[in-house]
This record gives C-alpha cells, sequence and structure tokens, in this order.
C-alpha cells in the first residue's frame, strides 16, 4: 500500500499523504505519513 500511495502522489505532484488502516482498534496507531521524494528546487518552491 505504500507504494500504490507514493504512485498516486507522484501523479498529483503532492509531497505528502497519510495512509490510514480504519479496520483497528486503535486508529491512531494506524496512521502513516507517507512522503514523496520532492525535489523543492525542480518544482520551483
Amino acid at each position: 500500500m505504500f507504494k500504490q500511495v507514493r504512485s498516486y502522489l507522484k501523479l498529483l505532484d503532492l509531497r505528502i499523504g497519510f495512509l490510514v488502516n480504519f479496520n483497528s482498534s486503535f486508529l491512531k496507531k494506524d496512521i502513516h505519513r507517507v512522503t514523496n521524494q520532492y525535489d523543492e528546487e525542480l518544482h520551483g518552491l
């Protein structure tokens, strides 16, 4: 699933996404931050 989220981030030109498992007893421990290997210099930020 991490690779799929990274693919979406690249396609949408986004930096950060979250992967959330709603089938968990503790939602807080199953939220994962996923980052795109984003180069700020190439995107003019």
